[in-house]
């Protein structure tokens, strides 16, 4: 119902034009030049031998053989000429269909793993992750990769309120939750993953992390952003990531209310790794054995409550000195 009858006859789509009448015009066109260059040869020829009198009489034998040869010469030349125009035309259709098919399926592909992420349920919502990380790897063009990882970001940054009385959806919102955040360490692992994500952006700016794992990550270059993002409870352990000198990762603004938050280890050798702004009201904050942090790590305008501040090698803000050893 609904149809009409022509898509009920043959339900494929009517295939576009192969041929376009320009090329046509084109093919006409070479075949002209073919022509005015047999002529501009021949009259070449002729003022090279000194315009002679074309009336004295027919030319012999081997005169006739000559000029058919450069007839030749020059129809064989536009002839291939013609030849490569219709086989480049006939390669930049099939490309074009080729994209114009890969597109399609990854608009399809995309489409569905967003729908599942946002479903109500959260065992869907788990395998909505795992279809976007699974299109993230089949792809290699850039922008459609970062459009894979941007859709697991934004699904971090949704609003969360885990608390005192929690239901058993917000639990199973805990696990969807952290598995996304395991997804992205696993492939910013070298060791975890086939397909490396590092160079990419990972925008976790106003997130609410109730604990998680970004353990011995590395970035050699792209950004992570956790700016204004609120650490609430459980542990959070950026242990042994390593934030190599073109990379650059943000805690501005950041709010540290409660848990633990840890940096064990952690290389933060960025062109920019900055804590300014950055609240630090309750839980633990552990920069343990960071390395290189001389002249790299910033913390301005940070606001000193009573969270509990591991220094490791830093030397802490005047402000901050009574906040831990």
């Amino acid at each position: 119902m609904g149809k009409s009858r022509a898509s009920i006859n043959d339900p494929r789509p009517r295939p576009k034009q192969l041929w376009p009448r320009r090329l046509w015009a084109h093919i006409t066109w070479l075949l002209l030049v073919g022509m005015l260059l047999t002529v501009g040869v021949a009259w070449l020829f002729w003022s090279v031998l000194g315009r002679p009198e074309l009336t004295g009489g027919p030319l012999d034998t081997g005169g006739l053989i000559d000029a058919l040869k450069l007839v030749l010469a020059v129809v064989g030349g536009t002839g291939a000429v013609f030849a490569l125009t219709i086989a480049y035309r006939k390669q930049r259709h099939g490309e074009a269909a080729e994209y114009r098919e890969d597109n399609k399926l990854f608009n399809e592909r995309y489409a569905k793993g967003a729908e599942l992420l946002g479903h109500e349920r959260a065992p869907t919502r788990m395998a909505g992750l795992y279809a976007l990380a699974r299109l993230a790897d089949d792809v290699e063009d850039y922008e459609r990769r970062q459009q894979c990882i941007d859709a697991l970001c934004a699904y971090l940054r949704l609003p969360y309120a885990p608390g005192p009385n929690e239901t058993g959806e917000t639990k199973a919102e805990r696990t969807v939750r952290r598995t996304t955040l395991r997804v992205i360490r696993d492939h910013l692992r070298e060791d975890m993953a086939a397909t490396s994500w590092d160079g990419h952006k990972f925008n976790l700016a106003s997130a609410v992390f109730d604990g998680g794992d970004l353990a011995r990550i590395r970035l050699s270059s792209g950004h992570m952003t956790f700016h204004d993002a609120i650490f609430v409870q459980g542990v959070f352990t950026f242990d042994k990531a390593e934030i190599q000198e073109d990379a650059r990762i943000w805690f501005s603004d950041v709010r540290f209310a409660g848990g633990d938050v840890r940096f064990h280890g952690a290389l933060l050798g960025g062109k920019r790794v900055s804590f300014d702004g950055a609240r630090f009201d309750s839980g633990v904050v552990s920069f343990r054995e960071v390395r290189d942090p001389d002249g790299i790590v910033t913390f301005d305008n940070a606001i000193w409550g009573a969270a509990t501040v591991e220094w490791g090698p830093f030397t802490p803000p005047n402000a901050a000195i009574g906040s831990g050893p």
